[in-house]
């Protein structure tokens, strides 16, 4: 997925980035599967690689949406404590 895939008429489409969210934490889940030294841990600065944009685009994108900014990050949280990365 890339920027233009998650750009709406004025802005970022949130769902799309949940959507990718989740993409991009399964492929990195994929990733882990055999090789730990080509295993990658899912996190924020990553999905933004993931989609093409900065970490300030991503919580500008949620500035008003701060209950799906938290979710989203708890998301990242939960993959960091339970990860067997």
């Amino acid at each position: 997925m890339n920027e233009n895939e998650i750009r709406e008429e004025g802005g970022f489409d949130r769902e799309a980035i949940i959507s990718a969210a989740a993409e991009y934490i399964e492929e990195c889940r994929s990733e882990a599967v055999g090789a730990k030294s080509k295993a990658r841990f899912p996190n924020l600065a990553g999905l933004c690689r993931h989609l093409g944009i900065g970490i300030e685009t991503l919580e500008e994108v949620f500035a008003d949406y701060p209950e799906s900014y938290g979710a989203l990050c708890a998301v990242f949280e939960d993959e960091a404590l339970n990860s067997d990365l």
